[in-house]
């Protein structure tokens, strides 16, 4: 299993984590595949973990109004519950920590809510709807974290 950490400028890269937000978010659970590639991959920290070059599990860590933000968080059906999600999370938040951030927030599909908490984020305000699913918001401060 090989673990990559990159920025969205590398367009090979980017396209193995696409292919799996592509098989997770828009043929798995119904999003529209225009709202996955946005202006914020070329110039997010990407990770994407891949197993005899097939890609598996892949997540972004964005920058937005000064506030930092995992997002995109996908692990493909068939290999999960293998720990693919611990470990692009623990890539990433390794990666925010490197680069000196001490916040990090998410929006959670309130089903894996408790993955994030796991994690050390908490959740913060109520539940709302973002792109038609219920969402909950959640941050984790990094000197407070504690490795998994």
């Amino acid at each position: 299993m090989k673990v990559q950490v990159f920025l969205g400028t590398d367009q090979e890269k980017s396209q193995l984590a696409f292919q799996v937000r592509d098989l997770v978010f828009t043929q798995e659970q119904g999003y529209p595949s225009e709202i996955d590639i946005d202006e914020y991959d070329v110039n997010a920290w990407h990770v994407i973990i891949t197993e005899d070059d097939y890609p598996l599990a892949t997540a972004r860590l964005i920058e937005v109004h000064g506030k930092y933000k995992i997002g995109r968080v996908a692990v493909v059906k068939e290999a999960r519950k293998r720990g693919l999600g611990l470990q692009v999370m623990q890539a990433l938040i390794e990666k925010a920590q490197m680069l000196g951030i001490d916040k990090i927030v998410l929006h959670s599909q309130t089903h894996a809510q408790g993955f994030y908490e796991h994690l050390g984020f908490e959740a913060i305000g109520d539940v709302f709807l973002e792109d038609g699913q219920p969402h909950i918001a959640m941050v984790c401060q990094l000197n407070e974290k504690v490795s998994q």
